[in-house]
């Protein structure tokens, strides 16, 4: 019995890694105006629940024909191979006699960064540009998982130790020359030092400590990174007319008596364990959710919808936010304008 557990098991996970690779190539698809995305469905580990990774590309307007792209997304591994597929999907989706300007990360954990070596070794003129916090991770004098082994151990030497054993022997974190890393200028509000005038940054701590988002100025949407995710699913009778809602995942159509029920990707606040501020992550979306920021429609990095569109509203991220209680304190203490509505 035990024999045929184990070959059952390795064939699905065979007939898993077969589905990875055959999987058709992603690319990029118009979100609004000169704004693009492209999702791809990361497997960690063959045979567990894969996760939808967003990265961004951005025309400037005009006849510059610089191009920025917002994240690296993950690297290539052993069964799947999303950083090649990211760079071929850049190099098709940019015209010949136009540029890719710049790489503008909204911070620098390892699935936001994983192609970078491919692409700057295919685009030998790009800088890539990141707030200063989170500039030492990228160019190597920090790692995320030393930084997590030290706060887990100053609570939990057992915990810390076995996280530092881990560092030491787990993949190695992407590093990228010096020279070629730029710190976001606190005095400069958008990419115009890279030749990209449409691109606003903010800055929304707390995933990681010097976490920013990036706001497409001509179609008034907001790149929000990992500030809020959709990765909390949830079943419903589906008795409402969902197929528009941009957070219906899938239906599924049941025989009588049954009822019908949609899947539904909820908004979630992902907060690393020992390297993320949780209070600082909840004030995030307060700020996302602030009537000073001025954008229409919302995109993040990770969204089980994002096969279907994804996206948000700025309305619904102020009816998120109004639920909060951190955002209630804010608004009391008129740190934030946002519309303090439950919803």
């Amino acid at each position: 019995m035990l024999r045929g557990a184990l070959a059952v098991i390795t064939a699905s996970l065979a007939f898993q890694l077969l589905l990875l690779r055959s999987q058709p190539a992603p690319r990029f698809v118009q979100v609004a105006g000169n704004l693009f995305s492209l999702t791809q469905w990361w497997a960690p580990i063959p045979g567990l629940p894969s996760c939808p990774v967003s990265v961004f590309l951005v025309r400037q307007g005009g006849k510059e024909g610089s191009w920025a792209l917002i994240d690296a997304g993950v690297g290539d591994s052993w069964h799947q191979a999303p950083g090649s597929q990211l760079l071929t999907a850049v190099q098709q989706s940019i015209p010949a006699g136009e540029h890719l300007a710049v790489i503008a990360l909204t911070h620098t954990h390892f699935d936001h960064v994983g192609a970078l070596p491919l692409l700057l070794g295919a685009y030998s003129g790009v800088e890539v540009v990141v707030h200063e916090v989170e500039q030492p991770y990228l160019i190597g004098s920090q790692t995320w998982a030393e930084e997590a082994a030290a706060n887990a151990g100053s609570k939990n030497w057992l915990l810390g130790g076995l996280l530092h054993w881990a560092a030491r022997v787990g993949q190695q974190p992407v590093k990228v020359p010096a020279a070629r890393v730029h710190s976001l200028d606190a005095r400069v509000p958008d990419l115009s030092p890279f030749g990209v005038f449409d691109l606003l940054w903010v800055a929304t701590p707390g995933h990681s400590p010097g976490h920013v988002g990036f706001l497409h100025k001509p179609s008034h949407t907001l790149v929000a990174g990992d500030a809020l995710t959709f990765l909390r699913p949830q079943l419903r009778r589906r008795r409402y007319s969902g197929s528009h809602d941009a957070r219906l995942v899938r239906t599924f159509i049941l025989p009588p008596p049954f009822p019908s029920l949609a899947l539904i990707a909820r908004p979630y606040t992902l907060c690393p364990p020992f390297i993320c501020n949780k209070r600082e992550a909840q004030n995030a979306v307060c700020l996302l959710a602030d009537d000073a920021l001025d954008y229409e429609g919302i995109y993040v990095a990770h969204d089980l919808a994002a096969s279907r569109g994804g996206g948000w509203t700025k309305g619904k991220v102020q009816e998120l936010a109004g639920t909060m209680p951190a955002c209630r304190q804010a608004v009391a203490h008129g740190d934030y304008m946002i519309t303090a509505n439950a919803g």
